[in-house]
């Protein structure tokens, strides 16, 4: 089992971030009296593109960490 000092926990945790700082900015915007409609939209999008790039960074993290955490078959374990 890996610890929390891990580095992909660390990275993990960097993402959360990020998507916080994220989410808050989107919550911002959206009650910005002063940004047009139009704008408004468009960094949004943009926003939640990055956000959604972020995220599947993440998920990847944790199907690469969860592939070298599965046990070998026998049969592989003894042909290396």
């Amino acid at each position: 089992m890996r610890n929390a000092g891990d580095p992909m926990f660390v990275r993990l945790d960097a993402i959360k971030e990020v998507l916080g700082e994220h989410s808050k900015m989107i919550r911002d915007i959206y009650k910005n009296p002063e940004i047009k409609a139009e704008e408004k939209r468009q960094l949004i999008d943009s926003l939640y593109h990055n956000m959604v790039e972020v995220a599947k960074g993440g998920k990847q993290m944790i199907r690469d960490s969860k592939a070298e955490a599965a046990p070998q078959s026998p049969t592989n374990a003894w042909s290396e």
